[in-house]
């Protein structure tokens, strides 16, 4: 293996500064950060890396105080960072930026009202409420859905939590998840 030190690459056309590797399986590795100016044309198949996304389900069959609701199984976690344990997403280092959370839960069938919020940390950022007037026909499973964009540095949780209610997550459909825009 041999290895090329120099300050700059120039292309010896005259017309364009160019790289080309004419074996099959090369790769060129930088050891940090690259910077592109101008436009750059792909011939043949690229890779990217997934964004960070994650989607959990089976929450509580019933949660009537304050309480962040756990969803104990997950769907797909790129990243790492939700936790089946506290029902908390954590922004995985060097992942900082623009993100959507969402969550799913329904208000049970026996309450009149229900909130669902969205938390950053320790700050509520995003509700879903059902309230209806107190009587018997009121009452009945309704959807409580509550969806938010963020901007999130490593480190930042995110979480759902019972405000007020009882709240009732379906073991497959009552969901939360999230993922990186940008």
């Amino acid at each position: 293996m041999s290895t090329l030190k120099t300050g700059a690459l120039r292309g010896t056309s005259g017309t364009a500064d160019s790289v080309q590797l004419h074996a099959s399986n090369q790769s060129v590795t930088f050891p940090g950060d690259v910077a592109v100016t101008g436009d750059v044309a792909v011939t043949g198949s690229t890779s990217t890396t997934a964004q960070p996304a994650f989607r959990a389900y089976g929450g509580p069959s019933s949660s009537t105080s304050v309480e962040i609701l756990v969803f104990g199984s997950e769907t797909f976690d790129i990243g790492g960072g939700y936790n089946t344990s506290d029902g908390k997403y954590t922004i995985p280092s060097g992942q900082g930026g623009i993100w959507v959370f969402c969550g799913s839960v329904m208000r049970n069938n026996d309450e009149d009202d229900a909130i669902v919020a969205l938390y950053k940390d320790s700050t509520g950022i995003a509700e879903g409420r059902c309230t209806t007037n107190v009587t018997n026909s009121s009452k009945g499973y309704a959807s409580l859905d509550v969806i938010s964009i963020a901007q999130a540095s490593a480190g930042d949780t995110f979480y759902l939590k019972n405000e007020s209610g009882n709240i009732h997550c379906n073991s497959t459909l009552s969901q939360f998840w999230g993922y990186k825009l940008g």
